[in-house]
């Protein structure tokens, strides 16, 4: 993720809609969708534009194990 003053960051926020199963990812400045979509973009090293979608491969194997104990949780 872009950094500078870190605002973009701090705006970071999650959500849940239990009834659809449905979980969110969002950022709340008016800049994030462009700093998130512009691939033509300068950032810092380790930074980069997708950064929300690129670490979904990576990551796919902690998510679906994080899912599967809330999903164990809520069956008890």
């Amino acid at each position: 993720m872009p950094i500078n003053e870190g605002t973009l960051e701090r705006s970071g926020a999650t959500s849940v809609d239990e009834q659809q199963l449905v979980a969110a990812v969002s950022y709340d400045t008016p800049y994030a969708t462009r700093v998130h979509e512009d691939m033509t973009a300068r950032h810092s090293p380790g930074r980069s534009a997708k950064y929300l979608e690129s670490v979904l491969p990576e990551t796919a194997g902690e998510v679906q194990a994080l899912i599967a104990a809330q999903i164990r949780r809520a069956l008890r």
